[in-house]
């Protein structure tokens, strides 16, 4: 009988070892990721910020911001229309995707790489007018 239970124990032991690899990794991945996401959604919306400031600065001052200004002009934006009730959690779940979606389009934003310049051919060289024969004088 005990012959019989075996493969049912040697089973049990894999599929146990099996779901502690995958909680012993899988847990501080989960962490690792969450915390990567809300640092890259305070990035996208910092950036969204800053826009909201300058266009701020622009229409109301007449000038541009600086960038710490831009920044914190957009954060009171956002945080006074959060203020209000459904408006306000409606509006924070859009910022958060745009920003998330921000920050992975623009791949945190780094500039594009330059590509190298288009190869210019030149065009080619009129040939010069046929030599014509100097033409004998008819009498």
């Amino acid at each position: 009988m005990s012959q019989d239970l075996a493969p049912l124990w040697l089973s049990i032991r894999v599929a146990t070892l099996a779901t502690a690899v995958i909680v012993a990794l899988g847990i501080p991945l989960a962490l690792v990721l969450w915390y990567a996401s809300k640092v890259m959604k305070w990035i996208g919306l910092a950036a969204i910020f800053y826009l909201m400031g300058q266009t701020m600065g622009r229409n109301l001052f007449k000038r541009d911001l600086p960038h710490l200004a831009s920044v914190l002009g957009g954060f009171v934006l956002f945080a006074a229309a959060s203020l209000i009730p459904i408006l306000g959690w409606v509006l924070t779940m859009i910022l958060s995707i745009m920003s998330l979606g921000i920050v992975l389009v623009t791949k945190f934003g780094a500039e594009p790489a330059a590509s190298p310049a288009p190869a210019q051919f030149a065009a080619p060289a009129e040939a010069p007018p046929p030599a014509t024969a100097p033409s004998a004088p008819t009498s």
